[in-house]
């Protein structure tokens, strides 16, 4: 289902991409993604919790991905 039984299709999601920071011999910090979890979708308008179907939960994840990536290459991680 990609739509809560309100109608709305907006969702908001709570995700938790980790990232481990180390600090190397030549003391530069260097950060590696370690991970990235998808936690409570939930509908905008009314709060619900909205179940995706896997082409959309992989959609999300690529999101997801891109906004981090973009981060990486700003430096605003």
């Amino acid at each position: 289902m990609n739509r809560c039984i309100c109608g709305s299709s907006l969702v908001l999601v709570d995700a938790v991409l980790s990232q481990r920071s180390e600090v190397g011999p030549d003391g530069v910090e260097r950060k590696h993604w370690v991970g990235d979890d998808l936690g409570k979708i939930t509908c905008e308008a009314c709060g619900r919790e909205v179940m995706l179907d896997a082409f959309m939960t992989i959609q999300l994840m690529n999101h997801l991905i891109e906004q981090r990536e973009k981060q990486v290459a700003t430096g605003d991680s």
